[in-house]
């Protein structure tokens, strides 16, 4: 057994249990000499009494439970830890019989996959060159789109110049006083204003040329027969005329009509104000044949344009059609490539 020695107030502790209790025992003995030494040198008396004794072996006691509590919980650890390592073992053993086992199975899947990164490669490069040529021919496309859009607004433009004339011709007819067209016709002497206008008239209708009159007076009055005309065809069914005005085929004038009827409206007999004191009525219509008149003219200047701009929208939707086209490759390919990336 181990045992514990006092030297000069040193301790040599015991490594066992035995040794622990010795040199508890060794401290309390020691105190006694310590006690005789300390009444010759300081001339003052301390007693060492069994309690003293007692008190040292409680705190024997303590340390003792609590270094048993601490070995025994480290042990636990201890135990607990050689148990998961043990566990863990036995699992990496699994998992390294399972990777020799799919080894083969990921020595093929490393192939597919290299083979799958070279097709990636080639694809971007494709897909790379296929949006080259979309991005020119969407920049393309732009381009012929804004020009077909500043034709197409060019020709509204224009058109737009005539429209408020036409406009306000339609509407001067309607508010035409049918009445005022059936005392036209029992006129019996018409003014030369009366008979030019119907003249155009019946220009602007590609009426045929009518007889002539026959009596002195008739061609005196109306030496061509146009009133005549526009007594038989015209004023005897005032609304239907006021409708064939309205509903009149303007987009469709010929050239040769507007030839015929333009220098005649610059007549003194057609002047506004001569056919105003003839005929309240054919005012609006004179005001309906210098805007059909308007019209046309400005329709020489847009149907061109028109023409134009339906011309390179054809184009342009062939454009459009190809670039689609391309998208719908560029995409198709972006798909395959995500595909083949999740892959």
């Amino acid at each position: 057994m181990a045992t514990g020695a006092v030297e000069d107030g040193e301790v040599n502790l015991g490594d066992d249990k035995d040794g622990c209790i010795e040199m508890f025992k060794v401290i309390h003995q020691s105190v006694e000499k310590i006690t005789v030494r300390y009444k010759e040198e300081m001339r003052r008396i301390n007693y060492v009494t069994p309690t003293s004794y007692l008190e040292l072996l409680g705190a024997y006691k303590k340390v003792f439970n609590d270094r048993t509590k601490h070995v025994g919980d480290a042990k636990m650890r201890l135990s607990k830890g050689l148990t998961v390592l043990a566990d863990a073992e036995v699992e990496v053993a699994k998992l390294q019989k399972q990777l020799e086992d799919s080894r083969p199975e990921l020595e093929r899947t490393q192939i597919e996959v290299d083979e799958t990164k070279k097709v990636i490669s080639k694809e971007n490069k494709d897909a790379q060159e296929v949006k080259k040529v979309v991005s020119v021919e969407e920049a393309s496309a732009a381009e012929q789109a804004a020009e077909v859009k500043a034709v197409k607004d060019g020709a509204d433009a224009d058109l737009a110049v005539a429209l408020p004339a036409l406009e306000e011709a339609v509407k001067k007819v309607k508010q035409i006083n049918v009445n005022d067209f059936y005392e036209l016709r029992g006129v019996g002497k018409p003014s030369m204003s009366i008979v030019k206008m119907f003249e155009v008239v019946a220009y602007m209708f590609n009426a045929k040329k009518p007889p002539k009159p026959k009596d002195d007076k008739g061609k005196e009055s109306d030496p061509d027969g146009y009133f005549g005309y526009a007594k038989k065809e015209l004023l005897g069914n005032p609304k239907k005329f006021l409708q064939d005005l309205i509903e009149y085929d303007k987009d469709n004038i010929s050239d040769s009509l507007i030839v015929k009827i333009k220098p005649m409206m610059d007549l003194e007999a057609l002047q506004e104000a001569r056919v105003k004191n003839a005929s309240g009525a054919l005012v609006a219509v004179r005001i309906w044949v210098v805007a059909m008149i308007t019209y046309h003219e400005v329709l020489k200047i847009v149907n061109p344009k028109k023409a134009l701009a339906a011309e390179m929208s054809q184009k342009l939707a062939i454009v459009m059609k190809n670039l689609n086209e391309a998208r719908a490759q560029v995409k198709a390919i972006d798909d395959k490539l995500a595909k083949l990336t999740a892959e």
